[in-house]
């Protein structure tokens, strides 16, 4: 039988029962389009004092309390902040994503602003909570008339190999830090990364047992250990480093948080694992059956590395 959810586990259902497309949003609040301007939302979201911060895909959901970090694009360094209160958002300034600030018709819901895909989906939202943060939210730029940008995906060849994209992940896997790796899964969701996985080196990149995965965050979490989890959005990350001490499951979804911080996985969206090395620098990337990334696990900035890397070498590979 399923352990019970702490109310405090809310914050990782929170966003699963709030409307979760632009059209669903119409039926139960008032939108002010806010359009193409997420570097806006990421300027100001450092202002951001005790906002509930999320971002969700249809097999993950990352959230925290508190403000955004330090701007950060994919042409800067990846930046972890390791305050309680900070959640880093990593975005690709042409991403595909209109913002809107969301007033609730009930005032049972917090006003919030979020950022949809070219389809209307949420994946990102900002709930705030206080006066400071709406006055935040308030001063966000409303762009008329913004055009949606363009943005690549290769959804439609299913068996298709990247090869040139093969070829150029085997000559310069080595050379990348982890943000040139991370940033791979801005630009389509990941996609194409999936695919040269397989081809880039059996020391660089190996595919693990899906099932180990509660296992894995169990360990984690009961010997406090401090790691970075992020989960991926359109065209943008949300990442947070810290200890999860509480893992639950709940109908095949992973539930963990630590005081403010929750991360939930949804084991039966998630297709395959796969340990990814590249120097000192390992991590587990989590795909969907749409061969999309949904979540990415990796050491902390303070982590001891080799420790880390040990721990992933323990975990059994598939087939």
């Amino acid at each position: 039988m399923a352990t019970p959810l702490h109310a405090r586990d809310r914050c990782c259902r929170l966003q699963t029962t709030l409307p979760r497309t632009r059209s669903a949003l119409l039926e139960t609040a008032t939108l002010e389009e806010l359009g193409h301007d997420f570097e806006a939302l990421a300027l100001a979201g450092t202002q951001f004092d005790d906002a509930l911060i999320t971002t969700q895909n249809p097999g993950a959901l990352i959230a925290g309390r508190g403000g955004y970090g330090a701007l950060q694009t994919t042409g800067m360094p990846l930046r972890l902040s390791q305050c309680d209160r900070r959640m880093d958002l990593r975005f690709l300034p042409t991403a595909a994503i209109n913002l809107a600030r969301v007033t609730p018709q009930s005032g049972d819901v917090a006003p919030s602003v979020v950022a949809m895909d070219a389809r209307g989906q949420v994946s990102h939202r900002v709930q705030v909570m206080g006066l400071q943060d709406r006055l935040v939210a308030q001063s966000l730029p409303r762009r008329a008339n913004a055009r949606m940008p363009g943005q690549s995906d290769i959804r439609g060849g299913a068996n298709v190999i990247p090869l040139q994209a093969v070829r150029s992940a085997q000559a310069n896997w080595d050379s990348m830090d982890i943000a040139h790796h991370l940033n791979d899964f801005l630009f389509d969701g990941g996609v194409t990364r999936r695919r040269c996985l397989a081809h880039v080196g059996a020391n660089r990149a190996w595919r693990i047992q899906m099932s180990i995965l509660p296992s894995f965050l169990a360990f984690l979490a009961a010997r406090k250990v401090s790691f970075m989890r992020s989960v991926i959005g359109a065209g943008f990350l949300q990442a947070d480093v810290g200890c999860l001490s509480v893992l639950r499951e709940s109908d095949s979804v992973l539930l963990a948080r630590e005081a403010e911080r929750a991360f939930s996985l949804d084991l039966k969206a998630a297709d395959a694992a796969w340990v990814t090395a590249c120097g000192r620098h390992w991590q587990i990337e989590i795909f969907d059956h749409t061969e999309h990334g949904i979540a990415v696990l990796g050491a902390g900035p303070a982590s001891d590395l080799c420790a880390w890397r040990d721990y992933l070498c323990s975990l059994p590979r598939a087939g």
